[in-house]
C-alpha cells in the first residue's frame, strides 16, 4: 500500500470515527427507550394474560407475526 493510500485510509477512518462518536450517545438513549418501551409493554396485564395461552414466547411472536404477515396480505389483495 502506497504512503498516500494509508494517509487516505487514515483520514477517512479519523473522519468516519468522529461520527460515530458524535452519535453514539443518541444511538444509545434510543435503545434504552426502545428497551423500556418493549419491558412495559411486555408487563401490561393484557399481554401477560394473551402470553399466558402460549407455550413459550416465541410461540406467541411466530402467531403474532404469522397474523400481521395474513393481514397485510390480505389488505394488499393477494391471496
Amino acid at each position: 500500500m502506497r504512503e498516500s493510500d494509508k494517509e487516505d485510509l487514515a483520514s477517512h477512518m479519523q473522519h468516519n470515527f468522529g461520527h460515530a462518536q458524535k452519535n453514539l450517545s443518541t444511538v444509545f438513549a434510543t435503545l434504552t427507550i426502545l428497551s423500556f418501551l418493549v419491558d412495559q409493554v411486555q408487563n401490561c396485564p393484557l399481554v401477560v394474560k394473551v402470553m399466558g395461552k402460549f407455550n413459550s414466547r416465541r410461540a406467541y411472536w411466530h402467531t403474532a407475526f404469522d397474523a400481521a404477515s395474513n393481514h397485510s396480505n390480505s389488505s394488499n389483495g393477494s391471496d
